[in-house]
């Protein structure tokens, strides 16, 4: 890594938002050197870099605006998770699905003849228990019966809108996500 330390001319926080740019940053990585897992940026690289240098005055004003967009960025974010976290709750409710009350036990036991085909704990646990339970008290369907499974990729690359376009819209298991 190379430590920067800025002149007179120019703010570090002025200097640090240019050399943080997402293009500059990308250029960056074209002029790497060394082998993979061990690539830097030259020293020359920096050295010769080319960066907008408006009046100090100017470069305060425009910290100043950059700090107020994040902090409305932060604020936005914080506001849009406290509604993904009680639409949750709120859509459980509604499909009348409450969340079963704690047990804290630690051990419990089931009839062999009452397991079946499983034999995981947690499948017989009474929390997994009463969830099953709760969802056949309401309206409901198996998955296959509501989708058809694909077996196309999907090339992060791309990214979601050319799928989303395409109307494929696919749930992410290990993330348990939905997009």
């Amino acid at each position: 890594f190379h430590v920067i330390r800025a002149g007179t001319k120019a703010l570090p926080q002025f200097l640090w938002a240019v050399l943080s740019m997402p293009r500059l940053l990308y250029a960056a990585q074209g002029a790497f050197t060394g082998s993979s897992g061990h690539q830097r940026v030259p020293a020359s690289f920096l050295e010769q870099l080319e960066i907008p240098l408006p009046p100090v005055n100017v470069q305060s004003r425009l910290i100043a605006e950059l700090d107020a967009a994040r902090a409305e960025r932060d604020r936005a974010l914080a506001e849009a998770e406290c509604l993904l976290t009680t639409f949750e709750s709120w859509a459980i409710k509604q499909m009348g699905l409450l969340p079963p009350k704690a047990d804290d036990r630690k051990v419990y036991a089931i009839k062999r003849s009452a397991a079946g085909v499983r034999i995981d704990p947690f499948y017989h646990s009474p929390e997994f228990i009463e969830i099953e339970r709760t969802i056949h008290a309401v309206s409901h369907a198996p998955l296959g019966s509501l989708v058809q499974f694909s077996s196309e990729t999907w090339n992060r690359k791309v990214g979601i809108p050319a799928h989303r376009d395409r109307g494929f819209w696919f749930i992410v298991t290990g993330h348990s996500g939905a997009t």
